[in-house]
């Protein structure tokens, strides 16, 4: 590991400050780098590290990885032109427990760490870290950019313009279209139905499209290589309705994989169920509002989650 790297100020020495930011940056985008300013304009870092997670990917035959890290690397370092000292790591996937300890080794000593994801927040903390979360002034998601490029929709707002510049060079988009069309993947979702306090189950309005303003169940994507299923399905959640569950408590009701049941692609989701009598529901992330209703008169709910409510009450786990 490196050592501390010593500052003279005003006639004292003092350490060098540095904050890490770790992301996989498939590709990057604006809620990176709003992230990134973030760490810029904070007046006791001194230095940046961006560690690029999942380095040794990048193949566009692998459309959850499909940019190298050298390309990653350079949209990183073209979009922190006349910012703080930079350095930029990468960060090979390990899938151990020992994370943190391995990223110490790679990194120059960092003693703050900024990140959104609940798994790496409190990975961070467990190692005594101070972990912010940052404002989410721009909740984009890269998979939903790379689902864009697939499909030929808008995607290049959603990027800062070197980074456009970077990925209309390597033909990003044309590229990931091209191996989709003769390699299609689906995508991995968890959904969770919660029966609460005996008073219902857990649902909450939908914020974003595709079914805008629809009742769901809480869920959503897989985050690739830092989660199991259990785990995503808790982690959503805990982020949409503020109920905290143990992945280990879950039950796997089914795997739903009809190729129509969500318009944003083909998606597999495995669904899970929980009783739970504790906790305060209130809504969050991507979710308008969060309500409690009984199993058996339900409207239509978004993508095919009637059908999971009505395999849990036709086989009598309710």
């Amino acid at each position: 590991m490196l050592g501390d790297i010593q500052l003279r100020i005003n006639g004292e020495v003092g350490k060098m400050e540095r904050a890490l930011y770790v992301g996989r940056f498939q590709p990057h985008h604006n809620g990176h780098q709003s992230v990134i300013e973030q760490i810029n304009r904070n007046p006791d870092v001194d230095e940046i590290v961006i560690g690029v997670g999942s380095s040794q990917y990048g193949n566009f035959k692998f459309l959850d990885n499909p940019f190298d890290y050298e390309t990653r690397k350079l949209m990183l370092m073209q979009a922190t032109v006349g910012m703080k000292p930079t350095h930029i790591i990468p960060i090979p996937d390990i899938h151990d427990p020992s994370w943190v300890q391995y990223v110490e080794v790679l990194c120059p000593k960092f003693n703050l760490v900024y990140s959104g994801n609940p798994i790496v927040k409190k990975m961070f903390e467990q190692s005594g870290y101070n972990v912010i979360a940052p404002e989410t002034t721009q909740p984009i998601s890269a998979t939903l950019i790379r689902q864009r490029m697939i499909r030929g929709e808008n995607w290049q707002e959603f990027v800062p313009p070197t980074t456009l510049q970077i990925l209309e060079q390597v033909r990003g988009s044309e590229r990931l279209r091209f191996e989709y069309l003769k390699h299609p993947r689906a995508n991995n979702t968890a959904d969770l139905i919660i029966q609460y306090q005996d008073m219902g189950i857990v649902l909450i309005t939908r914020g974003n499209e595709p079914f805008a303003n629809f009742l769901a169940l809480p869920g959503g994507y897989l985050n690739v290589g830092f989660e199991t299923l259990e785990q995503a399905a808790a982690r959503e959640a805990k982020e949409e309705t503020g109920l905290e569950i143990n992945p280990q408590k879950l039950h796997l009701l089914g795997v739903y994989s009809a190729p129509q049941r969500d318009p944003r692609g083909s998606t597999i989701s495995a669904c899970y169920y929980a009783k739970i009598d504790h906790g305060d529901l209130k809504a969050g992330d991507d979710a308008k509002q969060v309500h409690l209703m009984n199993p058996g008169k339900l409207p239509r709910l978004a993508f095919d989650h009637n059908k999971m409510i009505e395999d849990l009450l036709s086989r009598g786990l309710n």
